[in-house]
């Protein structure tokens, strides 16, 4: 008993990483999508998700040593059907469905990009 209680708080203190998701919603304002770049952190993917007509849109960004911001889908190129995600590890992320992993400065980078819907 007294380590399902641990368990419990564990997971209650710790924002239900272990059970929820941990990517920041995102919402629109007036059809933009804003995040502020002091919220990229250097090297740390940051995941985000935002609900698009219905569709639910997940991605991450971080910022490299380089210092370019980089953005990419959180869905593995072969096994994004299986929804799982990346997780990272140090400077890789790590398709958590079948463990195909990248340097992060492979990512795709990003400069001034404002992306508007209709």
């Amino acid at each position: 008993m007294r380590n399902i209680l641990i368990f419990l708080i564990l997971t209650l203190t710790s924002g239900f990483t272990f059970f929820g998701d941990n990517y920041k919603k995102l919402h629109d304002n007036n059809g933009f999508i804003m995040i502020p770049t002091r919220d990229i952190k250097n090297e740390k993917a940051t995941f985000y998700s935002y609900d698009y007509k219905g569709k639910n849109i997940k991605f991450f960004l971080l910022k490299t040593n380089d210092g370019k911001i980089r953005a990419a889908f959180d869905a593995c190129g072969v096994c994004y059907p299986a929804r799982k995600g990346y997780s990272q590890t140090n400077n890789f992320m790590i398709c958590n469905s079948c463990g195909q992993k990248f340097h992060i400065t492979r990512i795709g980078n990003l400069g001034a990009v404002a992306i508007h819907h209709h």
